[in-house]
């Protein structure tokens, strides 16, 4: 099943063999639902930029509840199975990175970044992680097409290494594992780009 984030404030699934609906849940009080993630036990996880909420649906029963609060407008998400935990990023100037628990629901920052506006946050099969950072601007006045993409080290303790640039509105990224690549939706372009990572 493919699920999708259908800003404004719907979720939907589809069956990939035959693209039949599966699911559709609408989140009521959502305004700009942006980025999705799933964990292994039958739950998505919806950012609500808008309402600095992130939403936990159950796919089984086919309902949803606000499962937490953060410090500001949730963009980017990402599910970390060996450490049991969800990662955010924000569109934000010097925007953080944040880790919610999921034994105990608490947020915690991992770490605060000098980069503006980060959009998607993916990880790779050795546990680093990579974001997308748009840069300076407004929707309004525009963005730089300078956009970049960064890794970092598992426990975010290196100084993170800039992997690509020149992307205009680098979007929720995502890594395949089957081919070793990052996937790179540039909103701004109307383009999908492909980055072949050098190591495994």
């Amino acid at each position: 099943i493919l699920y999708i984030a259908d800003n404004p404030k719907t979720v939907r699934g589809f069956d990939i063999t035959d693209g039949s609906d599966k699911l559709e849940i609408e989140i009521k009080e959502a305004s700009f639902i942006n980025d999705i993630a799933s964990d292994d036990s039958g739950f998505l996880y919806v950012t609500g930029s808008s309402t600095t909420t992130i939403y936990k649906i159950d796919i089984e029963s086919k309902s949803y509840s606000a499962f937490i609060k953060t410090k500001g407008g949730p963009n980017g998400i990402a599910y970390d199975k060996s450490n049991n935990r969800l990662l955010v990023c924000y569109f934000a100037e010097k925007a953080t990175i944040d880790e919610i628990s999921l034994e105990d629901s608490t947020i915690s920052t991992l770490v605060k970044t000098e980069f503006t506006n980060l959009d998607g946050i993916t990880m790779d099969e050795a546990g680093n992680f990579y974001i997308s950072e748009w840069g300076p601007g407004s929707f309004e006045k525009g963005y730089t097409k300078e956009g970049k993409i960064y890794k970092y080290d598992s426990s975010f303790t290196e100084e993170p290494e800039l992997i690509s640039k020149i992307h205009h509105g680098p979007a929720d990224i995502y890594f395949n594992k089957h081919k070793n690549e990052l996937v790179i939706p540039s909103l701004l372009a109307d383009t999908v780009e492909f980055i072949t990572l050098k190591d495994k």
